[in-house]
């Protein structure tokens, strides 16, 4: 199996379980598999990874762990969902290039976070009745989920993190004459 493949199969179990053990709103690790992801798979194998362990997890929560009358394949605003984890996927491939080391993925969760949180409010806002098609409605629904981005950004950032950590320990520890996976920086210990 190759590196990439296991890294893979890895984070569709983190993403999964992450969603799966008991947490509070807005904290898990699906960001930082989307954020760190794509140093060691590169950008397009991870959307489909974290697309992926989203919606297996969705299948167990929606239909195995909340009450449901059928079989719900696709949690209501999926798109906007995964058009959000794509563009944290994009966005961090690309700001890697220009931030590197354990600093670099601090600011790399920091857009990320911020550009899920701008698109999927915007869903919600266009796809629920709950707020006002205004642009006052857009607004009302981006106040109204600032407490969840402030907890999805510090998740972000110590799930990034660790992981970076974790995936650069477990790389250095396999080679001896340096790091061989691409996390974006050398190792910085």
């Amino acid at each position: 199996m190759k590196q990439w493949q296991r890294h893979a199969l890895t984070f569709v179990a983190t993403i999964c379980l992450g969603r799966w053990v008991p947490h509070p709103p807005n904290w898990t690790p699906v960001g930082a598999v989307a954020i760190v992801g794509s140093d060691t798979m590169g950008p397009w194998r991870t959307c489909v990874v974290v697309l992926l362990g989203v919606w297996l997890s969705d299948l167990v929560i929606n239909n195995l762990m909340m009450s449901s009358d059928q079989m719900v394949w696709l949690t209501k605003g999926w798109l906007f969902l995964a058009v959000g984890y794509v563009a944290m996927i994009v966005s961090s491939h690309y700001v890697s290039q220009m931030v590197r080391g354990y600093p670099g993925v601090v600011v790399r969760a920091t857009v990320a976070s911020w550009l899920f949180f701008l698109l999927t409010n915007a869903g919600v806002w266009w796809g629920a009745s709950m707020y006002p098609l205004t642009l006052n409605g857009l607004m009302m629904c981006y106040v109204a989920g600032l407490p969840f981005l402030t907890m999805a950004w510090v998740a972000d950032v110590v799930f990034s993190v660790s992981l970076c950590w974790v995936l650069r320990r477990a790389t250095l520890g396999r080679k001896k004459n340096g790091y061989s996976g691409d996390l974006r920086s050398p190792d910085p210990s």
